[in-house]
């Protein structure tokens, strides 16, 4: 009955965990900052994770001296995302890379 409990006390500890404590915003801002280029304006993030891998889409624009702003994408941890019982917490931002798709020819 013990170690019933304690495995229950454990499990309910591990699934109830805080996660990503960061918004996206924020997490973005640090992205480009850490990055040390020059943001123009704020950074534009989405607040559904369509996919469920606990990252919303971000997009920032970037100061182009010779034009007109260059726009990055990046994916940004979600607020919450990486609590509870998952494998691998979600964190600060990644660049997302285009995909095209392929055909089946």
């Amino acid at each position: 009955m013990k170690r019933t409990l304690f495995l229950a006390v454990i499990l309910l500890a591990c699934c109830t965990g805080v996660g990503n404590k960061t918004p996206p915003e924020v997490a973005a801002k640090k992205f480009v900052s850490a990055l040390q280029l020059d943001m123009q304006g704020e950074p534009i993030c989405t607040q559904i994770d369509s996919d469920n891998d606990g990252y919303v889409s971000c997009t920032i624009a970037l100061r182009n001296h010779d034009g007109p702003p260059k726009t990055m994408s990046l994916q940004c941890a979600v607020l919450g995302a990486g609590g509870g019982c998952v494998g691998r917490p979600a964190d600060g931002c990644k660049e997302t890379q285009p995909q095209v798709p392929r055909s089946n020819s």
